[in-house]
């Protein structure tokens, strides 16, 4: 598909949106942080979903967690705001999440992310590795989901049922 299957245009894409660089850990953060960013960026690519992207394709780090429609699926948005991110989920219930793929009162994991728990996310430590994760999302910019194009369109009240004509 044009313009991904052109190897000369994808190596110049490279240059600009792929610093082709490993983990590093921010001294300015605590070892507990360091370790869910290292999670949520090198190892789990939560970003990959939740990201929304630019003209480019690439990831709109401006954005971060922000939620995205990808392959269908709606990636919600997992920064701290209240209203529409996990800012009211406790710790707890975000581990709980990552481990069983569902939170009660909240929903369950489903497509790209039930697959992202089945294959790997319930095999993390539940005490160490679940707890490290809500961490690093908790100090993500409050983002609230602004772009309305991938929302589903209001139910309208279906017409009222008359009886058949005799």
């Amino acid at each position: 598909m044009f313009p991904f299957n052109q190897r000369a245009l994808m190596s110049l894409w490279s240059v600009f949106f792929n610093p082709d660089k490993r983990y590093q850990a921010n001294a300015d953060r605590d070892a507990q942080w360091n370790r869910g960013a290292y999670l949520a960026e090198a190892m789990a690519h939560c970003g990959e979903c939740h990201t929304p992207r630019n003209l480019a394709f690439a990831l709109n780090n401006r954005r971060k967690f922000a939620g995205e429609v990808q392959a269908g699926w709606r990636a919600y948005n997992i920064t701290p705001d209240h209203a529409s991110g996990v800012g009211d989920w406790s710790d707890a219930d975000l581990a709980h999440y990552l481990s069983i793929g569902h939170a009660d009162g909240r929903g369950t994991a489903a497509g790209p992310m039930g697959e992202a728990v089945d294959a790997s996310l319930k095999y993390l430590a539940p005490r160490t590795s679940r707890r490290w994760l809500p961490t690093c999302a908790r100090s993500a910019r409050s983002r609230r989901r602004i772009c309305r194009r991938h929302e589903p369109m209001p139910r309208r009240p279906h017409p009222p049922i008359s009886a058949p004509p005799a």
